[in-house]
């Protein structure tokens, strides 16, 4: 609810107070996320992935200690699986749960994309 004059509107609700009309609502699209498939750059497949019952991925792709079970990272941090050349899942169609179940452009996603820019500004990537 807007406060205060409006050129042309009735008041609503009592004296001084005005109804917004949607043309004064400024408006935001959201149907597109900031993150997208051509941009995500895969930050996430630097996490570390744990493996719950994960049937169908290749024996190559993990790695099990004293800890558990989990996805294997190469020497630099990423993950295994990933394509190295479309920066994306070698194995999507059998991909973790827990991958499955990351959103593109959710909090998560925002927040580890922000932890890598700040690790290659201060040059700790």
């Amino acid at each position: 609810m807007v406060t205060g004059p409006a050129i042309g509107r009735k008041p609503l609700g009592g004296p001084g107070r005005y109804t917004a009309h949607m043309s004064d609502i400024p408006l935001h699209d959201l149907s597109t996320p900031t993150v997208t498939c051509e941009s995500c750059q895969a930050w996430c497949c630097r996490q570390e992935v744990l493996l719950f019952d994960d049937a169908g991925v290749p024996a190559r792709y993990i790695e099990e200690d004293w800890t558990g079970t989990r996805m294997r990272r190469l020497d630099d941090g990423w993950c295994a699986a990933l394509d190295r050349e479309q920066m994306n899942c070698s194995i999507y169609e059998v991909r973790p749960w827990v991958c499955r179940i990351f959103d593109m452009a959710g909090p998560e996603c925002l927040e580890e994309r922000a932890d890598m820019k700040r690790a290659m500004e201060s040059g700790d990537f």
